[in-house]
């Protein structure tokens, strides 16, 4: 079979993509992942512009491509709030970042460009009537291979579990999102594989807390993500022109509107509207017990059916505090209430009314109360 001579430069260019891994692997298995990483995107820089001048850049003009976005858009928030919202009875873990943002801006800033860096390739190398199956999974294997060797630590890998813990975790992620990418450029085009690829390889830098699901949920959730904004897209694109708008706009309507009715039931919860409430730890008055930015469920309750040694939520000159019962008076129907933070040496300072309880301390939850006290104390001008 006769090759042009397009696709003989595709191939020219994947295997100068080869070269660069295999010198990544062999000559730098010993230098930190930061110089590494920064190492392969500028092979790669290097590679993408050279392949620009002798193939020129294809632009993406296909149909698809804001209904594709918008599906990856949908898919990755729904997914977020069934964690965030599992969080809250599980738990959260710091993040990469962990609040640092030297931390934060030492993994974004590569995670970016690398992402950049591929996707572009991606595009430049998948062209119409010259891509071929064997170029398509060649360039999908090149990219899969360099983000687990950047995921790789041979050290960690000590027995059969941490060995599959890898390949749960980063292996098969890697693969299924590389899939999904090239399946975007090559039927697509550049913006949903881009923007896939910004959100998985980046919302760890973003988001100072993650959802505490155990690495096997995570790692499923990641597998099985990309394959259902797959069969989203793939379904957009059986149908004629017509057919399709409609079948879009039921599968966003079927998506979007429990996904809004959700947010707003969510929305309502954390703001107190029902019968429990979620706020956030602003002091550290209870240390021990719950610490500063972790997050209080008070299930709602009068001051008759509370007793000593419960940790209760009160308000107190126009702010919530949650500290312990360690006496109640009662002058008829009449409550007062002596509290004490579990920090603190004395007992407060003052009496509470009962009409100013708010209700009982029920479970607590670690970090999830950050974002909000970070906004507070924007809107307050504290920082």
């Amino acid at each position: 079979m006769r090759i042009n001579t397009n696709t003989r430069k595709i191939y020219l260019f994947e295997l100068l993509m080869l070269v660069a891994i295999l010198v990544f692997c062999v000559y730098m298995a010993d230098f930190l992942v930061l110089f590494k990483t920064y190492t392969i995107i500028a092979a790669f820089a290097v590679i993408l512009i050279a392949s620009i001048v002798a193939l020129g850049y294809r632009k993406d003009r296909h149909y698809l491509r804001g209904n594709a976005t918008r599906a990856i858009i949908t898919v990755t928030l729904a997914v977020a709030i069934i964690s965030f919202t599992a969080g809250i009875f599980l738990g959260f873990n710091r993040s990469y970042a962990s609040f640092n943002i030297a931390k934060n801006f030492e993994g974004f800033v590569p995670a970016i460009l690398l992402a950049v860096v591929t996707e572009l390739l991606r595009q430049t190398l998948y062209r119409k009537g010259e891509s071929k199956g064997l170029n398509v999974v060649f360039f999908t294997t090149l990219t899969s291979l360099t983000y687990i060797l950047l995921a790789l630590n041979p050290s960690r890998l000590v027995d059969v579990e941490s060995v599959f813990l890898f390949l749960c975790g980063a292996v098969f992620p890697v693969i299924a999102t590389e899939l999904l990418c090239s399946y975007f450029t090559k039927n697509i085009g550049l913006q949903p594989s881009l923007v896939y690829k910004l959100i998985v390889k980046c919302y760890v830098y973003v988001l100072p807390i993650i959802p505490n699901l155990g690495n096997y949920i995570v790692a499923v959730i990641s597998i099985l993500m990309p394959f259902v904004i797959y069969r989203m897209v793939e379904q957009m694109d059986t149908f004629d022109s017509r057919a399709r708008q409609r079948m879009h706009k039921i599968n966003m309507s079927i998506i979007t509107i429990p996904l809004a009715v959700f947010l707003v039931i969510l929305v309502a919860f954390v703001s107190g509207l029902f019968n429990y409430w979620l706020i956030a730890v602003g002091s550290d008055s209870m240390a021990g017990t719950f610490e500063r930015g972790d997050a209080v469920m008070i299930e709602k309750m009068p001051a008759d059916k509370l007793k000593e040694n419960d940790i209760i939520a009160f308000r107190k000159d126009g702010i919530i505090v949650t500290h312990r019962v360690v006496e109640i008076k009662k002058d008829g129907d009449r409550y007062e209430f002596i509290t004490k933070g579990d920090a603190n040496e004395d007992v407060d300072g003052f009496t509470t009314p009962g009409e100013n309880i708010i209700g009982r301390i029920n479970f607590r939850t670690k970090y999830i109360g950050f974002p909000t006290l970070w906004m507070n104390a924007i809107f307050n001008r504290e920082i």
